[in-house]
């Protein structure tokens, strides 16, 4: 099961719940079991901190199930914070936002390397304010 998790920093992650649990967050990518699949386990789903479960780096079928039959029910994020990692995240942009788009060009401002409208749909930009564009995978990453 995937699950999204926005920090306090508003750096958005994705949390996979699997047979291999997976985040992608810079800490997990460089090998270590991150906070975020953590809070995952003892936030949202309530698995019992004891448990050694949320230590592994990989999970079996039977304990896979054991956690997801004992889970909380589903939380849900107020509304609008769901409004705006929707609107944020959306593919679907209005003309008044895309009015603030910049032009695609000059260097992304995370890997410095440079952006070309024949790319578009591998870039994003910043929604909320700047108009910045910058690469989807290095958003991604940080």
């Amino acid at each position: 099961e995937k699950f999204v998790i926005v920090g306090p920093t508003g750096n958005v992650y994705t949390v996979t719940i699997a047979h291999l649990p997976d985040c992608t967050c810079p800490d997990f990518m460089k090998g270590f079991i991150c906070k975020h699949i953590f809070f995952v386990y003892l936030k949202v789903l309530g698995v019992n901190r004891d448990s050694t479960l949320i230590y592994q780096k990989a999970l079996l079928s039977k304990e896979l199930r054991s956690i997801f039959t004992n889970a909380r029910p589903s939380p849900a994020a107020l509304r609008k914070i769901r409004d705006r990692y929707k609107k944020f995240t959306s593919s679907n942009v209005n003309e008044n936002e895309n009015e603030k788009r910049r032009p695609i060009e000059g260097n992304c401002p995370i890997c410095y390397d440079s952006l070309e409208e024949k790319d578009r749909d591998k870039i994003v930009w910043c929604r909320q304010g700047c108009g910045n564009n910058l690469h989807k995978d290095c958003f991604e990453q940080w």
